[in-house]
């Protein structure tokens, strides 16, 4: 009777320990499951960058960008210059006026002049990629750079107020406001009012109107260039200039990338995140891409080219040998950042606690089938 008492509880013993071991076996699955389902649900918040809005100030010697299809608005608008010069430039109308010529390209004396009378429309032409006409003392009432054109506007060191904007693949062209007396040189260019024996390929000229007066520019297709000597701490814009694509603040010598970055740099704030501020130092390479609703908000000259960019952005890359990473922040980082993490976190609990209550009721469960 004993000996049969004992198998009996050796028996329910057995399975009592069998089926603990598949609980457990059971209960390792789920864990398993639950970590893979967070792994999941966690892995994209830490790998993925999030678009952003930021505002950029920047310092910089050049800087390409590629200009939005936004309604053309004027890249640079009432400024005035001592010199403004176009090189490859297509046409320049002048208007009406009393033409003059100074037959020697670099004399001075007044009494040189060639007086070619009055002329109801004076039109420059440029003839080649050399093409190049400086007006002296003038105000740039507004430069229009088509949508979708590529700009690099650069300054130099040695040349601190010479501001040049180059143009590649769309004719670039504005109007300039001139007083009555208006002197001009030109290098490749064509006249047709000046008689045959006084054209050469460099000319000073000089056309006197009867009033202060718009006369307009184009660029060539392929290519032009806008040069303006200013004075120090003018500002160019006074309006939003929208971007698209990529802005760049590099250049290539060979096919290594040169930061243009220079002086105190500047830094990068992001708008949703306030506790998030990237520091660019002199030498840093600076890539934004991917961009949306994103603008030029300020353009400035005083040794060097200040700017200030405002807009949101999928890619930004900044630093010298890592310029690589992606430094947006994570979907993890702005969940965090926005205190919405909380939330997440008592979701989690939530889940954690509802699998425990759930192994419970397995064990539970369990014990009756034994009994």
């Amino acid at each position: 009777m004993d000996d049969s008492i004992d198998t009996h509880r050796d028996s329910s013993s057995s399975k009592t320990e069998l089926l603990g071991k598949k609980l457990k076996l059971r209960n390792f699955r789920l864990l398993m499951i639950l970590y893979g389902i967070a792994a999941i649900v966690l892995a994209p918040l830490v790998i993925l960058h999030k678009t952003s809005e930021v505002e950029i100030s920047l310092k910089c010697n050049l800087m390409e960008f590629t200009i939005g299809a936004a309604p053309a608005d004027s890249l640079i608008s009432a400024i005035d210059t001592t010199a403004l010069t176009l090189v490859n430039f297509k046409k320049v109308e002048l208007g009406g006026g009393a033409l003059e010529l100074l037959p020697a390209f670099d004399a001075d004396a007044s009494n040189e002049w060639v007086q070619l009378g009055w002329q109801g429309s004076v039109e420059i032409l440029g003839t080649g990629d050399l093409a190049s006409i400086t007006l002296e003392n003038v105000k740039l009432h507004e430069f229009i750079i088509p949508e979708r054109a590529v700009a690099v506007i650069t300054m130099q060191e040695h040349e601190p107020n010479l501001f040049r904007v180059r143009v590649n693949g769309a004719a670039a062209g504005g109007k300039i406001q001139v007083d009555k007396g208006l002197r001009l040189s030109c290098n490749g260019c064509e006249l047709k009012a000046i008689p045959a024996g006084h054209d050469t390929p460099s000319k000073s000229l000089r056309v006197i109107s009867d009033r202060r007066h718009l006369i307009s520019f184009l660029g060539e297709l392929d290519w032009s260039t806008l040069a303006l000597e200013l004075p120090l701490k003018t500002k160019l814009n006074n309006h939003n200039i929208y971007l698209e694509n990529g802005v760049y603040f590099s250049k290539l010598e060979g096919d290594i990338p040169i930061s243009t970055i220079i002086g105190g740099g500047g830094n990068i704030k992001f708008e949703e995140l306030k506790d998030k501020e990237i520091q660019i130092r002199a030498g840093d390479i600076v890539m934004l891409e991917d961009l949306k609703k994103f603008f030029i908000k300020s353009l400035s000259i005083d040794q060097g080219i200040n700017v200030i960019l405002h807009g949101s952005l999928g890619t930004l890359r900044t630093g010298r040998e890592e310029f690589g990473k992606n430094r947006l922040p994570t979907y993890l980082e702005w969940l965090y950042s926005r205190h919405t993490w909380v939330l997440y976190l008592n979701a989690l609990v939530l889940v954690v606690a509802t699998f425990f209550n759930i192994l419970k009721q397995q064990e539970y469960l369990g014990r009756r089938k034994e009994k």
